[in-house]
């Protein structure tokens, strides 16, 4: 098994063999085959098959992290992260006239039907309890035993199979609320709709916004949406959208627009008119996030005839390189600790005495550096500082 950015790589039994008996020709020489009758094949071969057990382990477990993939528990716990529910399993129903003697009470399931056919004789029981009036009729939901589709149409006939005592007959003319069931969303199923709404540019819903802006920011992690449920300061009816968009104000406004509600108070420093209809236009307001010039200073001790300008060196280039794999976005909480790593894995350090950040606008040095919602930072050479000790 190979792991590297693409992905993982599954090895085949047979690559498994391979890999280990070119391992103990080192040992035992060029000869060496994998034979039943010798040992230490068959104590390969059983390793193998445990790698390779393994394995085909990791790889069910790896797909579940695939909206392709993924099936089973896996996949509705995936997809809700995104707001979608796998459609359950539910009984057909219908309701229906009930004749019977005033005053007879039927209780929840004490009264069940069946529909005229010999071909689908699918039972169905009363949902509620009811009593009749003096008019000797009842409307009354039924639902049926098994939480799958039952074909019922306007003119399907039902008879009486269990009722208590009072109860006279059912009018099927006057049958209605005919509900379909459905058996459990399968997961190719929920596979496809979840494939579906992804494609499609649905408005209003939070986590579509998001994701239809982000494609212009850069990422989910440059554009933020506040209201009033997230913030208490914002009027109802009102969103204030920060985000670091890397399109013009006026394509950034336009996509606001055609991904909102038109109406919405839009809050923000930046305002476009956008237009909409046949001569019309939209005042669409968002706010510009800021970039904040973050500064590391590391204290260092430096590895024994190592020459203290190529350390720095490498000590810069292995940190820069190293926050140009991450993503820090808007509001980002950033730990000094975290530039330990990279610092470690530039030649010449011999240990590492201190790191600590700050913005370049302030004075103190920090352990930690928490930015506002409408700030993300910005890292570079020029703003690492070094220290020898």
């Amino acid at each position: 098994m190979y792991v590297d950015k693409s992905g993982v790589s599954m090895q085949t039994l047979e690559e498994i063999l391979n890999s280990k008996t070119e391992f103990a020709r080192k040992f035992l020489g060029e000869n060496f085959n994998i034979s039943p009758e010798n040992v230490i094949s068959n104590i390969i071969t059983s390793i193998s098959l445990m790698e390779s057990d393994v394995e085909s382990q990791v790889a069910s477990l790896i797909k579940q992290f695939d909206p392709k993939t993924a099936d089973s528990i896996y996949q509705d716990a995936l997809f809700e992260r995104v707001g979608l529910k796998r459609i359950e399993e539910a009984p057909s129903s219908f309701s229906i006239n009930v004749r019977g003697i005033e005053g007879t009470t039927v209780l929840p399931n004490e009264m069940i039907l069946e529909i005229n056919s010999k071909s689908e004789p699918h039972r169905f029981s009363n949902v509620s309890e009811f009593t009749f009036g003096n008019s000797g009729v009842s409307t009354v939901e039924f639902v049926s035993y098994l939480n799958m589709p039952v074909k019922i149409l306007s003119d399907t006939e039902f008879k009486i199979t269990e009722a208590p005592e009072g109860v006279i007959g059912v009018d099927n003319h006057s049958l209605c609320n005919i509900k379909i069931g459905r058996v459990r969303e399968s997961d190719s199923e929920f596979r496809k709709r979840f494939e579906d709404i992804s494609n499609m540019k649905v408005k209003c819903t939070r986590n579509s916004v998001l994701t239809n802006l982000s494609e212009l920011t850069g990422g989910i992690d440059f554009v933020s949406i506040y209201d009033s449920n997230t913030d208490v300061s914002i009027p109802a009816g009102s969103i204030l959208i920060i985000a670091n968009p890397k399109v013009s104000d006026e394509e950034f406004g336009a996509a606001i627009l055609a991904n909102t509600i038109l109406g919405i108070n839009y809050l923000g420093d930046t305002t476009v008119s956008v237009p909409y209809g046949q001569g019309h236009f939209w005042d669409v307001k968002f706010q510009k996030a800021k970039a904040v010039s973050v500064q590391i200073k590391v204290v260092l001790k430096l590895k024994t005839g190592s020459y203290m300008n190529n350390v720095f060196s490498n000590v810069k280039r292995e940190i820069v390189n190293f926050v140009g794999e991450k993503i820090f976005g808007l509001g980002a909480n950033i730990y000094s600790e975290i530039f330990l790593v990279p610092t470690y894995a530039a030649s010449g350090v011999e240990g590492v005495i201190g790191i600590n950040i700050r913005k370049s606008s302030d004075t103190g040095w920090l352990n930690a550096l928490n930015l506002n919602r409408d700030e993300y930072p910005v890292f570079d050479l020029e703003n690492i500082y070094m220290e020898v000790q």
